[in-house]
């Protein structure tokens, strides 16, 4: 009868100390940021570049978005980031002062618009000089 309390006893110990190492393991120390990037009619922007800029340490990363306009920075350490997504022929979409938090996603899910172009077209309505000079016949 000895043998089982014990048995049970280290049964029990160790099932302890499992769930204690499980929970510890799980324990995170970083966060992350992601989301999609879209133009004004819903369609997703791939190869957008999305800079991401730790304003503790002044760290930059950076990536492009996928086929479906998606991107993901993982494992990053908690803090506030400003976030730049551009896309060309779209004008930039900057968030300042992100929040990345322990363990938690920052979704920034972003519509990018068309950007606006500036182009001035001159128009010479006068004809060219004529020589007078001489007969062409």
């Amino acid at each position: 009868m000895r043998a089982i309390e014990r048995l049970l006893c280290a049964l029990v110990t160790y099932f302890c100390l499992c769930c204690a190492i499980s929970s510890a393991a799980q324990t995170q120390t970083i966060g992350s940021i992601g989301g999609t990037v879209k133009d004004a009619q819903g369609a997703f922007i791939a190869s957008a570049d999305v800079v991401i800029e730790n304003l503790a340490t002044a760290d930059q990363r950076s990536l492009v978005t996928d086929t479906s306009g998606s991107y993901s920075f993982l494992h990053l350490s908690p803090g506030y980031y400003d976030v730049t997504i551009r896309a060309h022929g779209f004008t930039p979409a900057v968030f300042h002062a992100v929040a990345v938090s322990l363990g938690q996603t920052t979704t920034i899910n972003v519509t990018l618009q068309i950007a606006q172009s500036n182009v001035e077209i001159n128009v010479n309505d006068t004809p060219p000089p004529m020589r007078t000079d001489r007969k062409i016949v």
